[in-house]
């Protein structure tokens, strides 16, 4: 009994190690399993993340984001990266046409735009720069677009052929660079750009041009408010010549003596007033034989506007009390100072003149090559029935837009040659010629419909028409106002 007694303890032990050996081994089995499936878990997650990032990766590499994503939000669009290319490299060269001769001075066009600084102080870069004025580009595009599609706005005919001339004009400039349309387009306005979203881009510009147009041409001004309007903002309007020349008297040091060049310039404009050619012979005797100022066109400026002229000067050469030969002299910073021989006001009294101009260009810019063209299709003309009609198909049929109508052409905007034949006094109604251009290896065929508009108050009207239009545009935008895309912006092509 004893014996028995004192083993049934040692038994309840031995099983109580038992199920508590069996617990741990449990416990092991299943931190193994978690173990095992933390792991599993993790793996997938690299390999996922992994994926993703290749992923991602694969699609920045690609154009995916430049035609999936948006750079901008204006109204109901978005615009996609691709869209937003067309438009900042179209504000690109537009500025490029508009300030030509300026260009080189500002931008160094072998280094990115983003590399070269518009306002250093500010942080601005030149792509910076475009990126605003394609911005507002696109807000002023996209409201004047939804407002024409808003109002059953259709183009006419006359449009769609414009567009079609647009699109084959892609062929031409492919061909200069060597390469074909997808090429050229993909090369010009960057990554994802294509001949469809092309199309698009031309055909909503068009349309937003061409509502904005309607509404200028149903504004109309009578002849008292033109004048009036002109009177009171005369030097919008208004342009000068004269002469200008910057005395830089130097010190032994080779430092410009500001005291010395202030009084050699007031003694110039003292010798030379009313005397045009002893106002030549002093600067160029101050220049030296050798210089620029050998040449009488050099010192001389015409057609300057008040906000072109040098700003210490433009109040004095816009006084409408100013007779031709005044002369003066004004500061011109550390450099010395100017003096000036004023020619003449340009209040653009004349009349304008209506003409159908085709352009004819030589591909290697052969100047005899594009005249003897020009004298071909002028010859074609004479050969049938020379109307108006059978010019403007010519016109059409040689790639200028609209029949080659220019109405109401101002001096200045045409080539010289072709300026001196449109506004011979001589000139009637039908008249017809082949010139060879004098500022490019152009030649223009003409065809003179007749006098326009007097050139100041179409200046003037198209003025008010424009603030008109402003604001009605602006009416139009309202609170819509552009709004950036963070991922879509990163794809847009600043080149």
């Amino acid at each position: 009994m004893t014996k028995k007694g004192k083993q049934e303890p040692k038994k309840r032990k031995a099983v109580a190690s038992s199920s508590f050996i069996t617990s741990i081994r449990k416990d092991k089995e299943q931190e193994k399993r978690k173990a095992k499936k933390t792991l599993l878990i993790t793996c997938a997650c690299i390999l996922i993340a992994g994926a993703l990032l290749a992923g991602w990766a694969f699609l920045s590499a690609s154009d995916y984001f430049c035609t999936h994503s948006a750079a901008a939000r204006v109204k109901n669009h978005s615009v996609t990266p691709v869209m937003f290319d067309y438009f900042y490299r179209d504000a690109y060269s537009g500025f490029c046409q508009q300030y030509l001769d300026l260009v080189s001075v500002y931008l160094d066009t072998t280094k990115p735009l983003d590399e070269q600084w518009y306002d250093q102080q500010n942080n601005v870069t030149w792509a910076d720069y475009f990126v605003d004025l394609a911005e507002s580009s696109i807000q002023r595009t996209y409201c004047l677009y939804d407002a024409a599609e808003a109002n059953g706005y259709t183009l006419t005919a006359a449009d769609e052929k414009a567009l079609s001339d647009t699109e084959a004009n892609l062929d031409t400039q492919a061909k200069k660079k060597s390469t074909d349309r997808d090429g050229y387009i993909l090369s010009y306005y960057g990554r994802g750009c294509t001949i469809d979203t092309y199309r698009e881009y031309i055909r909503i510009v068009r349309i937003a041009d061409q509502y904005e147009a309607q509404y200028k041409a149903k504004l109309s001004y009578t002849q008292d408010t033109i004048d009036t309007y002109y009177e009171s903002n005369r030097t919008s309007f208004d342009t000068v010549n004269y002469r200008i020349y910057s005395v830089a008297v130097k010190d032994d040091a080779g430092n410009v003596d500001l005291a010395a060049s202030e009084a050699k310039a007031e003694q110039i404009a003292a010798d030379s007033l009313n005397d045009e050619e002893k106002y030549l012979s002093l600067i160029e005797a101050d220049a030296g034989p050798d210089s620029a100022y050998a040449s009488g066109d050099y010192s001389r400026r015409d057609n300057y506007s008040y906000t072109y002229a040098p700003e210490n000067l433009a109040s004095w050469l816009f006084d409408t009390s100013r007779q031709a030969g005044d002369t003066t002299s004004a500061a011109n910073g550390d450099n010395g100072w100017y003096v000036v021989y004023y020619l003449s006001l340009n209040t653009h009294d004349y009349d304008t003149v209506n003409l159908r101009v085709i352009e004819v260009a030589d591909y290697y810019k052969d100047a005899k090559n594009a005249l003897k063209s020009a004298n071909a299709l002028l010859a074609q003309y004479t050969s049938g029935e020379q109307t108006e009609a059978a010019f403007a198909a010519l016109a059409d049929a040689n790639g200028a837009a609209d029949g080659g109508s220019r109405q109401n052409v101002s001096l200045g905007q045409l080539d010289d040659a072709a300026e001196a034949w449109a506004f011979d006094a001589a000139r009637q109604p039908g008249d017809t010629a082949a010139v060879a251009g004098t500022d490019s290896a152009s030649s223009y065929v003409l065809y003179f419909c007749g006098t326009g508009k007097n050139c100041r108050s179409w200046f003037v009207e198209e003025a008010l028409r424009d603030s008109a239009a402003e604001d009605w545009v602006s009416s139009l935008i309202g609170s819509d106002r552009l709004r950036e895309g963070g991922l879509g912006m990163k794809y847009v092509t600043t080149k």
